[in-house]
């Protein structure tokens, strides 16, 4: 099995852990708003969205908002005299998000912020939201620590990733399979809910949600185009695997993997 390395990240990982620092923000730009024109990329918005049962007059923290386009959504549904605030760490992407948004300031507020240092009193929020946002995170224990404080008793955090299994099937029974991820791996978000309890929250779920094909070749390319030691393993577990069961038929699946944590009254 392939295990994921914090160390092996695509480009457009490194990438959006300094986003003023690349030279052409406009091609994450552009992949930002690829995959969102997704259909699987809106079925999984909308379920997450559909988890958290927004309601209005609540106020709501999106984490690593990106072009903004979950926070116009947010502050739109929680209307009337509900509340949006919107932060990440590039004052680039908070520009970009700025000047798509037409929301005026009171129901949606852009800001420059790092998820590990929260700019927030204590329950400041009754819903705070992340969407492939941990993947990207030196700390993941610090940027939940603060995500508990920040929300009110019975508020609600969720948090969304993508995880890409590759599954080897034959005659419908899986062989074996494994998460190379070029996204997250599932063991970030399986570490979460530990977390979470260690931080007093119990009423914690670790959800699926809508699931999409890709080409699993196109999926350990992508493996084989890291650092030598993860390409040599990747390689060499997909070919004893294939020498072992030649009749077998790869099949990559990437899903919206959700923890949605409900904060102690």
């Amino acid at each position: 099995m392939i295990m994921n390395s914090a160390r092996n990240e695509s480009v457009f990982q490194r990438g959006f852990r300094q986003l003023d620092r690349v030279p052409d923000l406009q091609t994450f730009v552009g992949y930002l708003q690829s995959l969102s024109a997704t259909a699987w990329a809106r079925q999984y918005k909308e379920h997450v969205l559909g988890l958290l049962a927004l309601q209005q007059g609540q106020d709501v923290l999106e984490i690593g908002c990106g072009l903004g386009e979950d926070a116009v959504t947010m502050a739109k549904r929680v209307q009337p005299n509900g509340r949006t605030v919107a932060i990440d760490n590039s004052r680039q992407m908070i520009e970009e998000a700025r000047r798509r948004s037409s929301l005026p300031v009171r129901m949606l507020e852009f800001m420059v912020a790092d998820a590990q240092a929260l700019p927030f009193a204590d329950g400041t929020f009754d819903v705070c939201h992340a969407d492939r946002v941990f993947q990207h995170l030196d700390t993941s224990n610090t940027a939940l620590a603060e995500l508990v404080r920040v929300v009110r008793a019975g508020g609600t955090i969720a948090i969304c990733e993508p995880v890409t299994t590759i599954a080897y099937m034959r005659e419908d029974r899986e062989i074996e399979s494994t998460e190379p991820g070029e996204e997250p791996s599932a063991a970030l978000m399986e570490s979460l809910p530990d977390m979470l309890r260690q931080l007093g929250v119990v009423d914690i779920e670790l959800a699926r949600g809508p699931s999409r094909v890709l080409d699993p070749q196109a999926i350990l390319k992508s493996v084989t185009q890291r650092d030598p030691s993860s390409s040599s393993a990747a390689s060499a577990w997909h070919d004893d695997l294939v020498r072992r069961n030649p009749h077998c038929k790869p099949v990559a699946v990437l899903t919206a993997s959700i923890v949605l944590a409900r904060c102690p009254t």
